[in-house]
């Protein structure tokens, strides 16, 4: 498929076809857009490989988004530039890594322990809770 400016309508049509959740769709097409608006183009077909990458580094160091953030981010944009614009010869791809930071898991206060403790009656269900 040739780069049009008309391509992100096209876009939106193409991923209604793929099974992924509404939000996950909506936020595609906004990296789409945001990637147009950021490389001064009317339409992200028109952008190159270095102003995607250009665009990914700048939402890394300027706006500080978490791993999860910018992997949504390529995941839109790959899906836009590889599997609907064809662009399977982009290198770009295989240039990103992007570390996700594992989420400190919540601990419970010594009192919110010792609430959670007395309110098991059962003697067998105390010990399980003590134990953990």
């Amino acid at each position: 498929m040739t780069p049009t400016p008309d391509a992100v309508s096209t876009f939106i049509r193409f991923i209604q076809l793929k099974s992924l959740r509404e939000r996950t769709k909506e936020e595609y097409v906004r990296w789409v857009k945001r990637l147009a608006k950021h490389c001064g183009v009317a339409c992200a077909s028109l952008a190159s490989q270095e102003e995607v990458l250009g665009f990914l580094h700048h939402l890394q160091q300027q706006h500080d988004y978490e791993g999860s953030t910018l992997h949504q981010a390529v995941c839109g944009l790959r899906l836009f530039f590889r599997d609907h614009l064809g662009h399977a010869d982009w290198k770009c791809w295989s240039q990103i890594r992007i570390k996700r930071i594992a989420p400190i898991p919540t601990v419970l206060s010594r009192d919110e322990v010792r609430v959670l403790l007395c309110s098991v009656k059962e003697p067998r269900f105390q010990a399980v809770f003590s134990l953990m």
